[in-house]
């Protein structure tokens, strides 16, 4: 399994790459079922699987519509 430093920095190059693109508004880790998933918010309620990837750099990818974020200070 990897490391919890190595998932952080995953995390930070995939956000590079693909925050704003296809309607993605939001990019965040789970853990289900004892495997980290990538998981990918996107606010396109129509959206095609085909347009994101199953994997990336060995984590499955999930995808979840969503409006927008809201910093937890601007509540």
């Amino acid at each position: 399994m990897k490391k919890r430093q190595d998932l952080k920095r995953t995390i930070n190059r995939i956000a590079n790459e693909w925050l704003g693109k296809k309607g993605i508004i939001g990019i965040s880790v789970e853990k289900i079922e004892g495997k980290f998933y990538i998981i990918f918010y996107v606010n396109v309620k129509d959206f095609k699987d085909s347009d994101y990837p199953k994997e990336l750099e060995g984590y499955k990818v999930i995808i979840r519509t969503s409006e927008k974020f809201i910093p937890l200070g601007k509540i």
